[in-house]
């Protein structure tokens, strides 16, 4: 390379996470950018997963549960409330395999599958 040029390389690690990961993942481990795309069509589409996390944020502030004092309703913790009992049943009901990371993205499948394990909670004492 010649003087006074640079090049710049960037490097990105995934992690694969299933309900079996043995450790949660903490809030400081996770990293997102937002970049402009140069594709048209993807700025005509906006993303499924990051309009489902705002929705979450929102809901959570339109019923209260959102508080800057405490962790968000869908932390998991170590001594449940009945409200995330209910979460905890919807997330083994829907993650029922280890691929759930590649159907996630399938907006119809996500759909599909949230409805069906949402029935299975709501119908279980």
């Amino acid at each position: 390379m010649s003087p006074g040029k640079s090049a710049k390389k960037t490097m990105k690690m995934y992690y694969r996470v299933t309900k079996r990961t043995p450790q949660p993942i903490r809030r400081e481990d996770v990293l997102m950018t937002v970049q402009s795309s140069s594709s048209r069509a993807r700025e005509e589409r906006p993303n499924i997963l990051a309009l489902s996390i705002l929705w979450a944020h929102f809901q959570a502030c339109e019923h209260g549960l959102l508080r800057e004092d405490a962790a968000g309703p869908w932390n998991l913790t170590a001594e449940p409330s009945p409200g995330h009992r209910r979460w905890l049943q919807f997330l083994k009901s829907i993650i029922t395999d280890e691929n759930w990371s590649q159907w996630i993205k399938d907006e119809e499948e996500m759909r599909r599958r949230s409805i069906e394990a949402h029935g299975k909670v709501i119908s279980s004492p």
